[in-house]
C-alpha cells in the first residue's frame, strides 16, 4: 500500500499572494503513464499497480488564505480527525489496486449538482464554479439518461462503480476525458457547460459523445470494479466504447424525439468516413499492431483510426448479423466475462458461437471472426470493382478487389 499525505499548507500556498489571478482557483492532477512517475518517482512503470491511501490535512481558518470546499480523490472519504495544531485530517479508505496514472485528486472552491440512476445507486456529480453551475444541468440530465440506458442494455442490476462518478470542469486546454479514469473525470470547462447562446450544434454533439464514450468505457471495465475486468487489447475496448457511444446517442435522440435525430446508420457512415480519412496513407499500420499498447499511449495521430475504424467494423458486422442478434451476443459476452480477461480472439469466437444462425448469412459460409480478422490484420480499405457482363439472357457479375490507399506520389491505387 502506498500512502499519500497531502497538506493544504502546501496546496494552499499556491493560492496565496497578490499576484494570484482569481480565475485560477483549483489544484488538480491529470497524470499520464509517461509522466505519472514524476508524481511519485519510485513507481516508474506505467503498468505497475498498487493500493493508494490518501490523507488530506486542512489548515485552520485564516483570512489570508483562499480555502476550498471540494476534495475529490480516487477513493471514498473514511472519516475526519481533528489534530492538536488545529488542522483537520481527512482520511480516505484505500483505493482499488490501480496504476500510478489513475491516481488523482481535486481541490477547489466549486459547487456541485448531482443526479442518481433510477435502477442502481450510481450517482453522477458535476463540479464547476458556482457562477456556472446552472449551465451544467443539461450534461447532468444527459449523463443520468445514458447511465439508465446502460443499465437497461446490460439486463443485470449492477452498479458501474463504487461511489459517485465526479465530473469536474477545469480551466485547461484538454480534449476529452482521461481514458483510464472512472470516478474522477476532468475535462475542459467549456466542454461541460451548456450555454445555448454560445454553443454550436457541433460542440453539443462533441460534449454528448465524449461523456457517452467515457460512461461506456466505465461500463465495459473500470479499475473501480469490485472484481476487475481487464481487456488484453485496449485499442479494441476503445473501439467498442466508441461504437456503443454512437448506439446510445441514436437511442437517446430517438427517445427524446430530438429534432436533429440521427440514426445509427447515419452515425455509422460518419464513423466509416472518419476511419477512411485516417487510413488512406500506405504507412498506416493495421489495428493489431497496437495489441501491446496501453490505450493512453497510442500515438495521437492514430486515435481516430483505432476508435472509428474498430467502431465502423462492429457496425458493419451488426448490419450483417442483424441488430438484435449482434447486441444479444455482445451483452452476453461482456456479462459473462465480468472480473476476468477479455481478448479479441475470445470475443470473436463467442460471437461466432452465438450468431451461427444469423438472419443474414455471410457469403461462402464466412463467419464474423473471419471477416473481422481480415480487417484487423490489414491496413487500408479494399475497393471492389464491379463489372456486369451480359451473355444473352444471363448476367454475369465480375468482382475485382484492390487496396484503397494513397501512394507516395499522391495517387490512389
Amino acid at each position: 500500500m502506498t500512502n499519500l499525505n497531502l497538506s493544504s499548507n502546501e496546496l494552499g500556498s499556491k493560492l496565496i499572494g497578490s499576484s494570484w489571478n482569481r480565475s485560477r482557483y483549483i489544484v488538480q492532477t491529470r497524470l499520464s503513464p509517461d509522466n505519472g512517475k514524476y508524481f511519485m518517482p519510485c513507481l516508474d512503470n506505467p503498468r505497475f499497480e498498487s493500493v493508494f491511501k490518501f490523507t488530506i490535512h486542512e489548515i485552520p481558518a485564516d483570512s489570508h488564505v483562499q480555502y476550498t470546499n471540494t476534495s475529490l480523490v480516487v477513493a471514498q472519504e473514511s472519516h475526519r480527525e481533528p489534530l492538536s495544531d488545529g488542522r483537520i485530517a481527512i482520511r480516505y479508505v484505500p483505493s482499488p489496486q490501480i496504476s500510478m496514472y489513475q491516481v488523482g485528486f481535486h481541490h477547489s472552491l466549486f459547487s456541485n449538482i448531482r443526479a442518481a440512476s433510477k435502477y442502481t445507486n450510481d450517482t453522477i456529480v458535476i463540479w464547476a464554479p458556482t457562477q456556472d453551475i446552472k449551465s451544467c444541468y443539461y450534461l447532468l440530465n444527459f449523463g443520468q439518461s445514458i447511465i439508465d440506458m446502460l443499465h437497461e442494455y446490460s439486463t443485470i442490476n449492477r452498479t458501474l462503480v463504487t461511489g459517485p462518478i465526479n465530473i469536474v470542469g477545469i480551466p485547461a486546454n484538454v480534449h476529452g476525458y482521461e481514458i483510464a479514469s472512472w470516478n474522477l473525470l476532468t475535462n475542459n470547462v467549456i466542454r461541460i457547460l451548456y450555454k445555448p447562446e454560445f454553443i454550436s450544434v457541433k460542440q453539443l454533439d462533441e460534449m454528448k459523445f465524449e461523456l457517452t464514450q467515457q460512461l461506456c468505457r466505465i461500463w465495459l471495465s473500470s479499475p473501480g470494479e469490485p472484481a476487475r475486468t481487464r481487456w488484453k487489447e485496449e485499442w479494441f475496448k476503445e473501439g467498442v466504447a466508441s461504437y456503443l457511444a454512437y448506439y446510445f446517442l441514436s437511442q437517446y435522440d430517438g427517445a427524446s424525439q430530438h429534432l436533429l435525430h440521427r440514426t445509427l446508420s447515419q452515425y455509422g457512415l460518419e464513423m466509416k468516413h472518419s476511419a477512411m480519412l485516417h487510413d488512406l496513407h500506405h504507412t498506416t499500420p493495421p489495428l493489431v499492431s497496437f495489441n501491446k499498447e496501453l490505450a493512453v499511449n497510442i500515438p495521437w495521430r492514430y486515435k481516430e483510426l483505432v476508435t472509428m475504424k474498430t467502431a465502423s467494423l462492429l457496425w458493419m458486422v451488426e448490419n450483417w448479423l442483424g441488430s438484435e442478434k449482434f447486441h444479444q451476443a455482445l451483452i452476453k459476452y461482456i456479462n459473462s466475462r465480468r472480473g476476468m480477461y477479455i481478448s479479441l480472439e475470445d470475443f470473436m469466437a463467442s460471437l461466432d458461437h452465438d450468431t451461427v444462425e444469423c438472419s443474414h448469412q455471410f457469403f461462402n459460409g464466412s463467419t464474423a471472426s473471419r471477416i473481422l480478422n481480415s480487417w484487423f490484420h490489414h491496413s487500408g480499405y479494399p475497393v471492389i470493382n464491379v463489372q456486369v457482363l451480359r451473355r444473352g439472357n444471363v448476367d454475369i457479375v465480375q468482382l475485382k478487389q484492390a487496396i484503397y490507399r494513397i501512394s507516395p506520389d499522391d495517387k490512389r491505387i
